[in-house]
């Protein structure tokens, strides 16, 4: 769902980074802070992992994220803009799992904002992740 103020998307395409920090920007804004969560090589698991693998109950992830949304904006009512997106299917080390952005008048509020935008998201988002490994390959539970 994308509106006027609030980009929420579950995807199983690759995201374009410049697409989303040309949106998240707006020209009422001088903040813009970013959250880039990628693949990465190792694990607890694994010391060598070669990919991971998200499903997602697309509907209640839409809801959560909504309500994560709304509850930042009370929170840290000067924010303009709010990006969530997060890939589904497989993706291969370095590929980008989640974004989160936000915009506002000054960095305070963005930072705190992302921050708490991508500890709940990854909390409460139902969202699950696979990863494949030299040592196994398991579903991981909730991200």
């Amino acid at each position: 769902m994308t509106d006027s103020n609030n980009w929420i998307e579950i995807s199983a395409t690759a995201m374009n980074l410049a697409e989303i920090q040309r949106w998240v920007s707006a020209e009422s804004t001088g903040a813009t802070s970013m959250f880039v969560g990628t693949a990465r090589s190792h694990s607890q698991h694994n010391t060598l992992v070669t990919a991971l693998e998200y499903d997602a109950y697309e509907e209640g992830f839409q809801g959560v994220v909504e309500q994560l949304v709304s509850e930042v904006r009370i929170k840290f009512a000067d924010l303009e803009r709010i990006c969530v997106v997060h890939r589904t299917g497989k993706l291969e080390v370095g590929d980008i799992a989640v974004v989160v952005a936000a915009s506002s008048a000054h960095r305070g509020d963005v930072f705190a904002a992302v921050e708490y935008l991508i500890a709940e998201v990854k909390h409460q988002a139902p969202i699950w992740k696979k990863e494949h490994g030299n040592r196994t390959t398991e579903w991981l539970g909730p991200c």
